[in-house]
């Protein structure tokens, strides 16, 4: 820890880091210890100190401090100074990515200044998370049934550490009673309590060894849970449904396709269009409870955003284009309401077309960047959002008829069904000649409209 913060006195047995560099020091040497056993290391080799004090003259040293927690020292050495901490520049030593992960937690925890009474000091301690997982199996092999169990005893399996910002929010009053904090995990994720932590972080399948005041926790990560579980299922299931509906309609463009198929692709437009609203309004939800940043002009959120565009613009350019088509049956298309619905799904139509282009190219390039800059894979959220769009987009070049179109191919279709109801040929060809008759006196005197 920077001789420039301030120690404060205890008021619960720590787990807290005050020199990161054991940290990485204590995590290199016990590589062949159980998870428990880490953290016991961690607790008798760090010092008895619990809150540390961060002024704002000295938060370059606090954004020293959470790069040392995060990511263990640095490979070269470099100064740190005032101006370094605004320009995000000289934290040597770590890579782009490290230093993008490191500045969101530093701006994030400089926001908590508002629970000081000078609007400027930052009271803050680090927990150190040991993260447990079983070594993946090979593909052929099935899941033994101890796959989960008792991995906070053992040594034969996936270790790895991560910390948890603990920013003090006020001091307690009453002897006993304890201390209101907030916690900001390694994604700049705000937890108003250390159970919603529990409950709500973002860490892979994995049992979580955690402090928890003189004890130790053991924990399933969230993704392990049925929710969890439930929404990457479902991520999957319309990633699959989407890329056959994208097939079919790929298909389609070439070859005639049965009416049975092309129904299926579009119940299957449908059902992604209103799973993609849930999901990505859901999305959208837990960044801004626990206090990301929901802005468009956030890659992450920005597909969230786009996402909600698409689905919302296709569900509404189907739905306006089958209201026209009953309008165009029933004769009302020429009335104020028809006309205003022709025109809705002119606009719907060009609208559907450009947001749904927009999600792909955004998803697209998001996970081409990711990978490049990262070598980072798509989640199973990302990988849903751009097949959802490049479906949507699909849908709305291969369905691009005009409202004219729609109203002819309606009305066309109304009369041969009528056509088919008389009884007789004879019936038939008087029909015909009237229709011929009517059409013919139409092309010489057009509608006004």
């Amino acid at each position: 820890m920077s001789e420039h913060a301030t120690i404060l006195e205890s008021e619960e047995l720590p787990y807290l880091p005050e020199d990161s560099n054991i940290i990485a020091h204590t995590t290199t040497e016990s590589i062949e210890l159980s998870p428990v056993q880490i953290q016991q290391e961690y607790f008798e080799n760090l010092s008895d100190c619990d809150w540390v004090k961060y002024e704002k003259n000295n938060r370059n040293y606090l954004l020293q401090n959470v790069a040392f927690a995060l990511f263990g020292g640095p490979s070269c050495e470099g100064e740190l100074t005032e101006l370094s901490v605004l320009q995000n520049a000289h934290l040597e030593g770590y890579t782009t990515r490290q230093k993008a992960q490191v500045m969101k937690v530093y701006e994030k925890l400089c926001e908590q200044s508002k629970y000081s009474q000078n609007d400027e000091d930052i009271v803050m301690s680090v927990l150190l998370i040991v993260c447990a997982k079983p070594k993946p199996l090979k593909f052929y092999k099935l899941q033994p049934r101890d796959y989960w169990l008792d991995l906070h005893q053992r040594t034969d399996i996936d270790i790895w550490c991560t910390a948890v910002f603990r920013v003090r929010k006020c001091i307690p009053t009453i002897v006993g009673s304890k201390t209101c904090k907030v916690f900001i995990d390694e994604n700049a994720r705000v937890y108003q309590d250390w159970d919603s932590y529990l409950i709500n972080n973002t860490l892979p399948k994995c049992v979580l060894i955690v402090p928890e005041n003189v004890k130790l926790t053991v924990a399933p990560s969230p993704t392990l849970g049925l929710k969890a579980r439930v929404l990457s299922s479902v991520d999957t299931a319309s990633t699959v449904a989407s890329i056959g509906a994208i097939g079919v309609l790929g298909v389609a463009a070439f070859t005639p396709v049965g009416p049975v198929v092309l129904t299926g692709a579009a119940v299957a437009t449908v059902a992604t269009g209103l799973y993609g609203l849930v999901r990505s309004s859901l999305h959208l939800h837990d960044r801004s409870i626990h206090e990301q940043t929901i802005s468009p002009t956030d890659a992450e959120a920005r597909g969230s955003w786009l996402n909600i565009a698409a689905s919302s613009v296709g569900l509404a350019a189907g739905a306006a284009s089958n209201l026209l088509s009953k309008s165009a049956a029933a004769g009302t298309n020429l009335t104020k309401t028809g006309q205003a619905l022709t025109v809705s799904v002119e606009v719907l139509r060009h609208a559907n077309i450009v947001t749904g282009g927009a999600g792909v190219v955004n998803s697209l390039l998001h996970i081409i960047f990711k990978y490049r800059n990262h070598g980072e894979k798509p989640t199973k959220l990302e990988l849903f959002q751009f097949t959802a769009a490049t479906l949507f987009f699909c849908h709305a070049v291969m369905s691009n008829r005009t409202a004219q179109s729609i109203i002819e191919d309606t009305q066309a279709k109304t009369i041969n069904e009528y056509r088919t109801t008389l009884r007789s040929n004879r019936h038939r060809k008087i029909f015909d000649k009237l229709s011929a008759e009517s059409r013919r006196i139409s092309r010489c005197y057009p509608r006004k409209h």
